[in-house]
């Protein structure tokens, strides 16, 4: 099957089956008012799919197989919403960054692992980031970094880290 997933307008977000044309599975994002959709990403096997979401005041990732079955939550504490995410390509963890959603608070922010299967969260990358890609090893992470001058954030530039030590390697301006 060929699928594809966006958020929906109503609580739940969509996965389609674009062969057949019709309606997938629903994952609920879970969070009581309206989410706004951070990202969303599908394991190497096509098997699960993992969705990340936020209220405003928190955010949630929500991991589920092919029909539906929640198969692993993290909520973030108050304050920080959860953004873009990827899989690492064993499947095991998702790499996503934090953001706040109060502020600005230009320290405030990261890259961390999540393993899905067992809840725990190791923060990766402690800078402020916008968006992070990881490399197909695993080995690196490519983020853009918010740039936070008064009255404003303004610019961006590529920091490339080491996931093992969290040390930036390169900076791409």
């Amino acid at each position: 099957r060929s699928i594809a997933a966006w958020p929906a307008q109503e609580r739940e977000d969509e996965v389609w089956d674009v062969v057949a044309g019709g309606d997938a599975v629903s994952v609920d994002p879970g969070h009581a008012s309206p989410p706004v959709v951070g990202g969303f990403a599908w394991s190497p096997d096509g098997d699960l799919l993992a969705v990340a979401a936020s209220d405003g005041v928190t955010g949630r990732a929500t991991v589920a197989d092919r029909a539906g079955r929640v198969l692993g939550v993290w909520q973030e504490e108050a304050g920080t919403a959860i953004g873009p995410l990827t899989f690492t390509s064993d499947g095991e963890r998702l790499v996503a960054t934090l953001i706040p959603t109060r502020g600005p608070y230009p320290e405030a922010g990261g890259v961390v692992s999540w393993n899905w299967q067992t809840g725990d969260v190791v923060p990766l990358v402690d800078a402020p980031v916008g968006v992070a890609a990881l490399s197909p090893t695993g080995e690196l992470i490519a983020t853009t970094t918010r740039q936070y001058e008064p009255p404003g954030y303004s610019g961006e530039t590529v920091d490339v880290w080491d996931s093992g030590t969290g040390r930036r390697v390169a900076t791409l301006a």
